[in-house]
C-alpha cells in the first residue's frame, strides 16, 4: 500500500513516520496470526507448520526484494 502512495509523499518528513505506522500495525498483526496458525494443527505437526510458515515468509521477502531491484533499476 505504501508502494503505491509513494509519488504523493513529497519528502522524507511524511515518509518515515508513514513507514513507522505502516511497519507498526503490520506488526501488530503477527503475533494473532502466527497464534491463529499453530492452532490449527496438533503438536507433532506444529514444528513442520512453523517451518513451513517461516519458509513461505522468506520466499515473499526474496520476491519483494527482487520486484524492488528491478523497479529501482528500470525506474531509479
Amino acid at each position: 500500500l505504501l508502494m503505491g502512495l509513494a509519488p504523493l509523499i513529497p519528502d522524507a518528513r511524511v515518509a518515515v513516520p508513514a513507514f513507522f505506522v505502516t511497519m507498526g500495525v503490520a506488526a501488530m498483526r503477527i503475533g494473532p496470526l502466527n497464534a491463529l496458525l499453530t492452532a490449527l494443527v496438533d503438536g507433532a505437526q506444529r514444528g513442520a507448520l512453523m517451518a513451513l510458515s517461516m519458509a513461505t515468509g522468506q520466499i515473499g521477502f526474496a520476491t519483494g526484494t527482487f520486484a524492488a531491484a528491478w523497479a529501482y533499476r528500470e525506474h531509479g
